[in-house]
């Protein structure tokens, strides 16, 4: 008898744990505010703008979005999962109003991202599955002699990996300080040269400007560094800096102006072993 009586206290314990779980959760579909904001510093994100570099002239030119499908919240816990579809190319003249694009990186793939906000503290993690491909394009080719510049040959270079980011926030509602740590596997490469293993960290922040408001809209400075050791085909260090400043609030659309630094392997992967130093004067049109 007791033992029946402890047996359903224990049902009703849990019946009543879940009940109040499930009144507290959230269902969400194609929520307005993507879950994890793109790394700044990190050029393998999703964005749509312009880099600019002075030396040469030439151009990094970013075409991507990553968006959130699904959501789901419980209490203090807020988990969502996403598509990500991005390319970057490397424009070596603009003569004209024609670009001419020698190289270019496509990646595709999705995300799951769980933000955790207890305190004063939250806790994000995300997870992605991409596939990236490399590719020389005709910007790189010499339609006169038939043949590619410099006699450069197209790499054949994939890459599918899963990627694990930690990147907690601290917020004060003025200042936001994201510092994170990145791992890497690779599950399928080519050339085989490649590592499989990368890692990265980095820190972002961010803090209203003195002049607060523009046209209605918040503004921002910013700052981030990044750096990332790979092995291309020996592990190899890589920084990259940005500095600028958003119109726009800081969690939603607005648009940045900013100037870079880059310094390391090249970030394009047709030109993986190249190392090279860049400073870059850009935009980017930010994506809620």
């Amino acid at each position: 008898m007791i033992k029946d009586v402890k047996l359903s206290l224990i049902f009703i314990t849990i019946f009543l744990f879940f009940s109040n779980l499930l009144a507290q959760t959230k269902f969400v579909f194609l929520p307005d505010h993507t879950n994890f904001k793109p790394l700044r510093g990190n050029h393998q994100e999703a964005r749509m703008g312009i880099n600019f570099f002075p030396s040469d002239s030439h151009m990094k030119v970013d075409i991507g979005n990553s968006t959130d499908v699904l959501g789901l919240a419980i209490t203090d816990l807020y988990i969502s999962v996403g598509a990500e579809f991005m390319a970057y190319a490397y424009v070596t003249s603009y003569k004209g109003y024609r670009l001419q694009i020698d190289a270019v990186d496509g990646f595709f793939g999705g995300n799951a991202t769980m933000r955790y906000t207890p305190k004063s503290i939250t806790h994000v993690f995300r997870f992605r599955f991409i596939h990236n491909s490399a590719h020389l394009v005709d910007g790189h080719y010499d339609i006169t002699i038939r043949d590619w510049i410099n006699g450069d040959e197209p790499i054949p270079y994939t890459r599918d990996f899963g990627e694990l980011t930690y990147a907690p926030e601290f917020n004060t509602g003025t200042f936001t300080l994201r510092p994170y740590l990145l791992v890497s596997q690779s599950f399928r490469r080519r050339p085989e040269e490649l590592k499989r293993f990368m890692a990265a960290t980095g820190i972002e922040f961010r803090d209203k400007a003195p002049l607060t408001e523009f046209l209605g809209k918040e503004v921002n400075i910013f700052g981030a560094l990044h750096f990332f050791t790979a092995g291309l085909p020996e592990f190899t260090g890589t920084i990259s800096t940005q500095f600028g400043v958003k119109f726009g609030d800081w969690d939603s659309k607005g648009i940045s102006f900013f100037l870079s630094y880059y310094q390391g392997n090249n970030m394009f992967s047709e030109y993986y072993q190249m190392r090279i130093s860049r400073f870059g004067v850009g935009f980017n049109f930010d994506f809620p």
